[in-house]
């Protein structure tokens, strides 16, 4: 909000806003979580913490519909809950491990706000973060942003509505804005671009060596043309022919998958350790991946082996 908004018509903003059919909650904050942190230092009992703070109005609660663990929440009816009062994260609670939380007080311009509620921990910051100490403050003049939840239906109509309010009340200040998708998105731009290294990395792989598992079971094909020839005249299926060569390529694969195999999982494990929260290497994975190998491994090599097994011996012994 530029200052024009900030100080003196805020409340105009709100109702005219709120009157859009298509706007379902408008609340203020300091900043924008998991986008901007404010941080504010903490002491209880010679203990000390770096705490992640936010100031808001009275409607942020329900607009993020924030859980209750303990005591309760901000009211707007309480004047004196203006600037004196918080509400603390669990992971806030942990932090101290005191055996009153609501003694916890934390130090504020102008004085101190109290906690009077605890709320249960949620991710405002992306999963490579720990659920840190976060502190709500309720300072309903306060909030340097507005949040806006709007229905999924006409959005650029609404979005040019809002829009036309904010160049009558700010004009000259731009209207500029961001979905809180978006704006989380955003945290994880790095992975999202790694992901697609990957991808590709993997697709260019994966080409490389089917080409290669043609190109050597051609070869293999073509150097045993004369055995595969005298094993059928002398009464070999073609099923057997396949399975003599399917040994070879079997010894093989084998050997790369136990050579791949440590060195994927090592390679995940350093990706993984970059997140507070991950999931776990299962063997199956690695399982998977060398049955979806051997299936396509196997599929090229028998039918380049069909094709010479169903061969006229006769065509491949005319000039021995």
């Amino acid at each position: 909000l530029p200052r024009i908004l900030f100080r003196g018509k805020k409340e105009v903003l709100t109702e005219r806003i709120l009157n859009l059919p298509a706007v379902k909650n408008v609340a203020y904050s300091s900043n924008v979580l998991g986008h901007g942190d404010g941080y504010n230092y903490l002491e209880i009992e010679e203990s000390s913490t770096d705490l992640t703070t936010i100031w808001v109005d009275a409607s942020f609660i329900d607009f993020y519909d924030l859980e209750l663990v303990k005591g309760r929440f901000f009211s707007e009816d309480l004047s004196t809950d203006i600037n004196t009062t918080a509400l603390l994260n669990e992971a806030a609670v942990r932090a101290f491990d005191v055996e009153d939380p609501f003694q916890i007080e934390i130090k504020v311009p102008g004085g101190s706000a109290k906690a009077v509620g605890i709320a249960k921990d949620f991710h405002y910051k992306s999963l490579h973060h720990e659920i840190e100490p976060l502190a709500i403050i309720y300072l309903p003049g306060q909030g340097a942003y507005a949040n806006m939840k709007i229905s999924g239906y006409d959005i650029p109509n609404t979005l040019n509505a809002i829009s036309e309010i904010w160049e009558e009340l700010a004009p000259g200040f731009p209207f500029n804005y961001q979905f809180l998708d978006a704006s989380f998105d955003n945290l994880y731009q790095s992975d999202a671009k790694m992901g697609k290294a990957v991808t590709l990395s993997s697709l260019i792989a994966i080409i490389i060596a089917v080409l290669g598992v043609m190109s050597l079971s051609l070869f293999l094909c073509e150097s045993k043309v004369k055995e595969i020839a005298l094993r059928k005249i002398n009464g070999a299926m073609v099923w057997e022919v396949l399975l003599g060569l399917n040994k070879g390529i079997l010894f093989n694969l084998l050997i790369a998958f136990c050579l791949a195999c440590p060195v994927a999982w090592y390679i995940m494990g350093l990706w993984l350790d970059n997140f507070a929260y991950k999931t776990v290497i299962s063997p199956w994975i690695f399982l998977l991946s060398g049955v979806i190998v051997s299936l396509i491994t196997f599929g090229i090599v028998n039918w380049q082996t069909w094709r010479f097994a169903n061969q006229n011996p006769a065509e491949a012994l005319k000039y021995e």
